[in-house]
């Protein structure tokens, strides 16, 4: 059985991890807020629904153009964000609509085509409440519900397509941090391994980091908040995030931060005041290299991740602690008087 200063140790690393990856995920966020890709996302996957098509969507006067304003200026849709289809910036667009609210406009539209010639279905709708005539009849629930779930399993897709631009955006923003704050595991680990203070220390700050379980981000199409968060406080509170995380790294005493690096390389070569100096420091770091590659695929797993690691770690540091000192006391009431 694994003793507790392994599992300490194992402890504190993990907490490094939660908190960098909070980090990650706020700064995520903050881009977010600033590119607001959402919205863009989930009119792309809306288009492709419909059946229109990017040179459809070039030309404005095209009746595949025209149905997806129209769409989109539905009262059902455009009480979700503010000003008209046309008008709006792309990144404004609502970043999540209802199954629901996308049902009723679609089916209002249809039956506005029958007798309004400026509401013109496109063929991939049209084959669409073929189809569901066929199965629901003339059930008006029955054909919303239908609509709805041709509209979430679009949405599935959607979901699939940002999950997968979000994960490169993680993966430059995990490598940025992790350069940036200098985690290096391997030296993380190994000063864990040896300094029982700095342990205990981690310990006590994990203990109360589980306390506040990370929040999973909103995914575009999927359980996303239909209202838009306002760009410059997100980025603001993006950055205290992970001033913040950082700060509790270092208060905590792990070895992170470019201080000492800084500190070893003058001693040998006694300046680092020129380009050629600063050149000549960033290629000795590859020292660091498998490290912070550690660190950077670790943090990609995200916080919630970490955080489901870290309460399975003080289960088990919670039953070998006991198990410890029972052993200690049996061998000292068992001593040779």
């Amino acid at each position: 059985m694994f003793d507790s200063s392994i599992i300490d140790a194992g402890i504190g690393l993990v907490f490094v991890y939660l908190l960098l990856s909070t980090a990650v995920t706020a700064a995520k966020e903050g881009l977010e807020a600033v590119y607001k890709r959402r919205g863009q996302y989930l009119e792309k996957g809306i288009k492709e629904l419909i059946g229109c098509a990017e040179s459809a969507t070039k030309d404005p006067d095209s009746a595949e153009a025209k149905f997806v304003s129209c769409l989109y200026n539905h009262p059902f849709i455009n009480s979700l964000f503010a000003g008209s289809y046309s008008a709006v910036k792309k990144a404004n667009l609502p970043s999540y609509i209802p199954s629901a609210n996308f049902a009723l406009a679609l089916l209002d539209l249809k039956n506005q085509s029958v007798t309004d010639a400026t509401v013109v279905l496109p063929d991939k709708v049209k084959k669409a409440f073929a189809a569901f005539e066929k199965t629901v009849g003339n059930d008006k629930d029955k054909l919303l519900r239908a609509i709805g779930d041709w509209y979430d399993s679009s949405m599935d897709r959607v979901s699939g397509w940002y999950k997968r631009h979000t994960q490169w955006w993680i993966l430059v923003i995990a490598v940025a941090v992790t350069i940036s704050v200098n985690a290096d595991s391997v030296l993380i680990a190994k000063r864990l391994s040896t300094d029982k203070t700095l342990r205990e220390a981690a310990v006590s700050a994990a203990q109360n980091e589980i306390k506040n379980p990370p929040v999973q981000p909103n995914q575009a199409g999927n359980n996303a908040s239909p209202a838009n968060s306002d760009q410059t406080s997100s980025s603001d509170h993006a950055i205290d995030t992970i001033k913040a995380k950082v700060a509790d790294l270092d208060g905590v005493g792990f070895p992170i931060g470019w201080d000492a690096d800084i500190v070893q390389w003058k001693k040998d070569h006694h300046t680092l005041a020129n380009f050629s100096d600063a050149v000549s420091f960033a290629e000795n770091t590859y020292p660091h290299f498998p490290g912070w590659a550690i660190t950077t695929l670790a943090i990609m797993l995200g916080a919630p991740f970490w955080f489901d690691v870290l309460n399975k770690f003080m289960v088990v540091r919670s039953t070998v602690k006991p198990h410890e000192k029972s052993e200690e006391e049996k061998s000292k009431d068992g001593a040779p008087e």
